[in-house]
């Protein structure tokens, strides 16, 4: 069959067309949210702290949206999300709950990003470690036999920062903030704080009171610090510190009351795992 010259012309026109269209809508391609909904299947679940149960939600990557927080306890499997780039947020308590009374362990992360596309199962994995601190307070046998009562209030402050002015004098441009207090005594429980993008600081104060008083008297404050340094040290995600509190006086109180107040701190274990979301057909994000 002869293809006549006309007919060819035609279909390379047609092709053309095509090939422009093509080019068009891949430059205009919609980045928010779609409409339709791709599938994460749950495989299995691993205790991230105390609990089993522990809240996440769906990070847009770019221009998608971001999903509220869940209750995995409270979702029912296979869950379906809308298409996109997304990363896997969990963690086992909120920031207030975390702070509740004295507090308690909070881990908390974030995984890689990943892809939600119709008709496939996306995978998703995050590795959740804690993200405040812990604070214990110790006491020597001779502050319970000296005092009538005693406490060591311990706050959490963001430091103070300092800019150079024109002049070029380091001037402070923002004094310290308060973000939490707890009163340690000998009946307390340990405590816990909530981390800033900021550094936070530790600083504390020794109250005692004297046999027949009604009143605290403060007797001294200083910083966390480590080692022999004098400086300010900032607190980490699963430090664990420990404020050491001796009177080391005369069982029977006189004016030359001395306290030493030592430090140390340690590293809680950290690094626990929230197990993958995957399925059939896996897309990533490159794919």
């Amino acid at each position: 069959m002869t293809l006549h010259t006309g007919h060819l012309c035609s279909l390379i026109l047609s092709a053309m067309l095509l090939i422009t269209v093509s080019c068009v809508r891949s430059e205009s391609i919609d980045t928010r949210p779609q409409e339709g909904m791709g599938k994460v299947v749950l495989k299995s679940v691993q205790s991230v702290s105390e609990t089993d149960d522990y809240n996440f939600r769906f990070v847009g990557v770019g221009d998608y949206g971001t999903s509220p927080y869940y209750r995995f306890s409270e979702v029912t499997w296979p869950m379906t999300w809308y298409y996109g780039i997304f990363r896997l947020q969990a963690e086992s308590c909120t920031l207030d709950e975390a702070e509740e009374g004295y507090g308690r362990l909070r881990y908390e992360g974030i995984g890689e990003p990943f892809s939600i596309i119709n008709g496939q199962t996306a995978a998703a994995s995050v590795v959740c470690s804690i993200a405040n601190c812990r604070v214990d307070v110790t006491f020597n046998d001779k502050m319970f036999l000296s005092f009538n009562d005693f406490k060591l209030q311990v706050e959490s402050v963001l430091a103070p920062v300092y800019e150079f002015d024109e002049e070029g004098e380091l001037v402070e441009v923002r004094g310290e903030q308060l973000l939490r207090t707890l009163d340690f005594t000998a009946l307390s429980k340990v405590g816990y704080y909530n981390l800033h993008e900021d550094p936070v600081l530790l600083k504390y104060t020794l109250y005692v009171m004297l046999d027949g008083a009604s009143e605290f008297i403060e007797q001294v404050s200083g910083y966390y610090t480590v080692g022999d340094s004098d400086v300010p040290a900032a607190v980490g995600p699963a430090d664990f510190v420990t404020f050491n509190v001796q009177y080391v006086g005369d069982v029977a109180v006189t004016d030359d009351v001395k306290f030493i107040i030592g430090t140390d701190r340690k590293t809680m274990p950290n690094g626990i795992t929230v197990p993958d979301y995957e399925g059939s057909g896996t897309v990533t994000e490159d794919k």
